[in-house]
């Protein structure tokens, strides 16, 4: 009986999320700068709600490490997102996204016997290449976001690919390593258009709806792409959905 009230208030975030996604989205394109706070608070609740729904995993878990695992995930991204859309600090927010895809790599490589100290290994070797790019100060005024940006789109990458290995390993059942990729991939689509409207700045050429293009986008991806990952943490989503 307590299983059922819970899957129906899952069904329920869901939908409120899928409600509020189209708000927030509808509000983006009207492009009112009025608007714009409330948009940021739209999205950053979709992001809690998120968050909350892996909360309600319990014993609907693949085993309780992948329940943290998944759980660390989406509180980094509450906190990286609260830094860009709350308190606009970008340097700390991609810190955290780094963190986000570190996390999900060491998820999504499960059923695959990787000893702890390899994963430490890949993330001093990351941090070793931020530390030369910084140094070697390619982009002068810029050159600390930049680099910290452009070594979070290699952690990305690598997520993706891990990810794509997931039907191999075989940890996690055929529907969620759909969901998993499906989400990587839409993280991927989204943190592309973060590029692109960030890029325009240093354009010689510029198209003025450019940038409102690219900033609708990011959000079009990137939302789906958190709700695909949450629900990736049950072990069976059919039962959550089934009527």
């Amino acid at each position: 009986m307590i299983e059922n009230y819970k899957y129906k208030f899952i069904r329920f975030l869901t939908w409120l999320n899928i409600i509020n996604y189209c708000t927030f989205i509808t509000i983006d394109f009207l492009n009112k700068s009025n608007l714009w706070r409330c948009s940021n608070l739209l999205k950053y609740i979709g992001i809690l709600i998120c968050f909350i729904i892996t909360l309600l995993i319990g014993e609907d878990k693949y085993d309780s490490l992948d329940k943290n695992l998944v759980r660390i995930a989406l509180l980094f991204t509450l906190i990286a997102d609260f830094n860009f859309l709350i308190i606009n600090n970008y340097v700390l927010g991609i810190l955290f996204f780094c963190l986000v895809q570190f996390t999900y790599i060491i998820r999504h490589n499960r059923g695959k016997n990787i000893k702890t100290y390899n994963y430490f290994f890949i993330l001093m070797i990351y941090i070793i290449l931020f530390l030369l790019l910084n140094y070697i100060n390619l982009f002068h005024d810029n050159n600390f976001i930049i680099s910290i940006s452009l070594v979070y789109g290699l952690i990305l990458i690598h997520s993706l690919i891990i990810s794509l290995g997931t039907f191999k390993r075989r940890f996690f059942s055929k529907k969620t390593c759909i969901l998993i990729i499906l989400g990587l991939i839409l993280f991927l689509f989204c943190d592309v258009n973060v590029a692109l409207y960030n890029i325009d700045d240093y354009l010689v050429l510029k198209y003025n709806g450019f940038e409102n293009i690219s900033n609708s986008l990011i959000w079009i991806f990137y939302l789906p792409s958190q709700i695909f990952l949450s629900l990736s943490g049950y072990n069976n989503v059919n039962k959550i959905f089934r009527r």
